[in-house]
């Protein structure tokens, strides 16, 4: 454009307040030929004053006026806001946009019980953190080897962490190794834990001997198909004897 073109308005007309990290920033301007000739000019636009895209060779007649649009995709490097600008040769517009933290969830230190036996009720424990700075609610399961065994719901703001503690009530043909897994969302952490089989010391004393007690509890785990029969004839047995097991 000559040098009496685009001296005024460049203006932007909308462009987004507040986004999240990872959204894009919507930018609207216009720009007018203010000069007597027809002109030609590129319109740039900056991001906290790097260059991010040129409209190239906009030309305008006299007092003809056009309007484009520019847009950012922004990330974490971008909290807590950017600056945006739009200019000509001639004339600069600028706006600040804020640039939230996405909420981002995530699990560590799951930890399993040190042993395990059928039949136990188990108690898995983790740290969930929001790693970013909007409030975020997200319900977690816990499975094991695929299979979802309890769930929670999990609340925080930004910054914050808290601890989880999930159950997993241990059943008829759980022994064995199981891989436990908690996620919710993007968020998962796993960890892996061994359920030892029923044996007939499980039903002794602390001498060793089975005593009616013992017996009893055997049965019932027999019942709710715990153990196997020959398992319970083993008990009896030993409930017979009167022996250390």
């Amino acid at each position: 454009m000559s040098q009496r073109c685009c001296t005024a308005p460049l203006s932007i007309s909308t462009v987004d307040s507040a986004v999240t990290t990872g959204d894009s920033i919507g930018v609207t301007y216009e720009v007018t030929n203010t000069g007597d000739v027809q002109g030609t000019q590129n319109i740039t636009f900056e991001v906290n004053e790097t260059t991010e895209d040129t409209e190239t060779d906009v030309t305008l007649n006299e007092s003809e006026t056009f309007s484009g649009q520019f847009s950012y995709i922004t990330s974490d490097a971008d909290t807590p806001a950017v600056s945006v600008t739009v200019s000509s040769e001639d004339t600069t517009a600028s706006a600040d946009v804020i640039v939230r933290g996405a909420p981002g969830l995530v699990v560590t230190n799951l930890t399993a019980p040190a042993a395990a036996t059928i039949g136990d009720s188990l108690n898995f424990t983790a740290t969930v953190t929001n790693t970013g700075t909007n409030s975020t609610t997200q319900q977690f399961n816990l499975t094991v080897n695929g299979t979802t065994v309890d769930t929670t719901t999990v609340s925080l703001d930004g910054g914050n962490a808290t601890t989880v503690q999930l159950a997993w009530q241990t059943g008829a043909g759980d022994d064995g190794n199981a891989t436990v897994r908690l996620s919710g969302g993007d968020a998962a952490a796993t960890t892996n834990i061994t359920v030892a089989p029923l044996t007939v010391a499980d039903y002794a004393d602390e001498n060793g001997i089975v005593t009616t007690f013992g017996l009893f509890d055997a049965i019932e785990d027999w019942r709710e198909d715990l153990i196997e029969t020959q398992l319970l004839l083993d008990v009896i047995d030993a409930w017979r004897s009167d022996k250390p097991v």
